[in-house]
C-alpha cells in the first residue's frame, strides 16, 4: 500500500468525518501492531499487506506498486508513518472495532485503503 497508507495511497479527498468511534491509546496501538500486519483490500480490490516490526519498521506490499518501505513512531496517542520514496506522511488516531482498523488524517477517516484487518506474526513473509 504505497502509503498510502501505508501503507497505505492516502489522499485529502478520500477521507470522511470522523465518526463515533473510539481511538486508541498509543499503548494500545503498539500491542496490536507491532510484531503483526495488516491487510487490506483497495476499493477497486487491490490487496495491500504491512508488516509492524518491533524496530518500527514496516515492510509492505500491493498489487499496485510492489514492495515499499517506512517507519512508525507515536506522537501522543497518534502514530506517526514516514514512508520511503513518497509525500503521503502523516501522524493521525487510530480506531478499532466491528467495522474493522480504521486511520484518521485531520480529522477525516481514511477511506481509500479499504477494510482492514489484523493478522497475527508476519505470515506474507514482508
Amino acid at each position: 500500500m504505497r502509503m498510502l497508507l501505508g501503507a497505505f495511497c492516502l489522499l485529502v479527498a478520500c477521507e470522511a468525518p470522523a465518526g463515533a468511534d473510539d481511538f486508541l491509546t498509543a499503548d494500545a496501538i503498539k500491542t496490536r501492531f507491532v510484531g503483526n500486519t495488516l491487510k487490506g483490500t483497495y476499493p477497486e480490490g487491490k490487496q495491500w499487506a504491512e508488516y509492524y516490526s518491533p524496530e518500527g519498521e514496516i515492510r509492505g506490499h500491493d498489487d499496485i506498486g510492489g514492495s515499499y518501505s517506512g517507519r512508525f513512531t507515536f506522537r501522543g496517542d497518534e502514530i506517526c508513518f514516514d514512508f520511503d520514496d513518497t509525500d503521503q506522511d502523516f501522524c493521525g488516531p487510530v480506531s478499532d472495532g466491528a467495522e474493522g482498523i480504521r486511520f484518521y488524517r485531520n480529522g477525516k477517516m481514511i477511506t481509500d485503503i479499504g477494510h482492514v484487518i489484523l493478522m497475527p506474526g508476519n505470515p506474507n513473509n514482508l
